[in-house]
């Protein structure tokens, strides 16, 4: 589905590059606001919030925005312009890259999606790219609750084995989150050790949307 291979591409060219989300000191507060909103465009329901789909859910926005205005984007929402903008142009390499290894259609190449960027306002170019190269109709794209499902799911195969495991004794849960885990402040967290297989406790960085005040929001 061309709308989750793009969701996708954004957090590989995340991976590789550092955090758009700025954070100065004298505006802390707000910059964990606005990242924190962020993370719950895409994924509104409890403990489904990410740092990867707040990444996405950023750069789609700033990507909107014709060249003229991704600036001021940038600036009111405590964004890295020049990070987003390494990111487009990895994005579209990594494009380029799985075409050539045969993983997606043949002839896809990093120039087109720029072109095609800039006949749709200036935007990246590589959604515009893989939705003139996919044979259904476009309409078809999956729900954002998919969306957002799917791409969770991915990252964790991405990722496995380096998943943390939540445990709290009693967690409470309410009624509107029914079977929903929810990890609160004084909830242990563990990965396992690659080579004994030992569980080592670990703990989240406060810059992450799971980090200070955001542990009780959930995970």
């Amino acid at each position: 589905e061309p709308h989750v291979l793009n969701d996708a591409l954004i957090i590989a060219a995340a991976l590789s590059s550092r955090s758009p989300f700025l954070a100065p000191l004298e505006r802390r507060q707000e910059s964990d606001r606005l990242r924190a909103k962020w993370s719950r465009k895409l994924a509104p329901a409890e403990g489904m919030h990410s740092d990867h789909l707040a990444v996405v859910a950023a750069y789609e926005a700033w990507d909107e925005f014709p060249p003229y205005a991704k600036l001021d984007f940038a600036k009111v929402n405590l964004l890295s312009n020049r990070t987003l903008q390494a990111m487009s142009s990895l994005k579209r390499q990594l494009l380029e890259q799985l075409s050539e290894v045969g993983l997606l259609p043949r002839g896809l190449r990093a120039r087109d999606a720029e072109l095609a960027g800039r006949r749709r306002g200036g935007s990246d170019g590589v959604l515009a790219l893989l939705l003139e190269n996919h044979r259904t109709n476009a309409s078809g794209r999956l729900g954002d609750d998919l969306r957002s499902k799917l791409l969770t799911g991915l990252l964790c195969a991405a990722m496995c084995p380096n998943v943390v495991h939540g445990t709290e004794l009693g967690a409470q849960r309410t009624k509107a989150q029914g079977n929903s885990i929810v990890i609160g402040p004084r909830a242990t967290l563990t990965i396992r050790d690659r080579s004994s297989g030992d569980r080592v406790t670990v703990q989240i960085h406060a810059s992450s949307v799971h980090g200070g005040d955001g542990r009780n929001a959930g995970m």
